[in-house]
């Protein structure tokens, strides 16, 4: 595990917007925000940093260890995927939203979630027009149940509607 004054330090810079802003916001110097940075990019291999004017985030975000959607869209928009590819782990759908729309990473988002952020300025599509289909399964207990089996019709018949816009 990552001491979590590292990944402060690293979070700070990206929703700040400067190592300086960073430092007032968790009130230590720019300097050892710097080292705090420094050090986590060394402990995991890769920039987490990029030294732009403001300073942003560079690693994938992705919502579990099963997921390859990323994989499917790299191949899709470049034609291969790259040999080694950072990735963070973020098990929470919520989460794994806001990690990406405040700019901490780059991540995948379902339309009917990502859309109102395109149109509200909170994200941005890095590769627009593409797009990676997804199977959905509707699993319930096998029971013999009227409620159940009027649950699981009306869910699959809003879904597709929902789905297919």
């Amino acid at each position: 595990m990552f001491d979590y004054k590292l990944i402060e330090a690293v979070a700070m810079v990206a929703r700040e917007g400067g190592f300086d802003k960073a430092a007032r916001a968790i009130h230590i110097t720019q300097s050892a925000v710097s080292q705090r940075v420094k050090l986590l990019e060394e402990l995991t291999g890769q920039v987490l940093i990029a030294r732009t004017a403001p300073p942003r985030a560079t690693p994938a975000v992705i919502f579990d260890r099963k997921d390859d959607l990323h994989y499917k869209l790299l191949h899709q928009v470049l034609g291969e995927v790259p040999a080694h590819l950072p990735t963070h782990y973020v098990p929470s759908v919520e989460k794994f939203a806001a990690f990406i729309a405040s700019g901490l990473a780059y991540g995948m988002l379902p339309d009917q979630q990502s859309k109102p952020l395109v149109r509200a300025g909170r994200l941005i599509d890095l590769s627009p027009g593409c797009r990676v289909s997804v199977k959905l399964y509707w699993h319930c207990w096998n029971l013999k149940s009227a409620l159940l089996g009027n649950l699981t019709r009306h869910l699959k018949c809003k879904a597709k509607k929902l789905l297919e816009r």
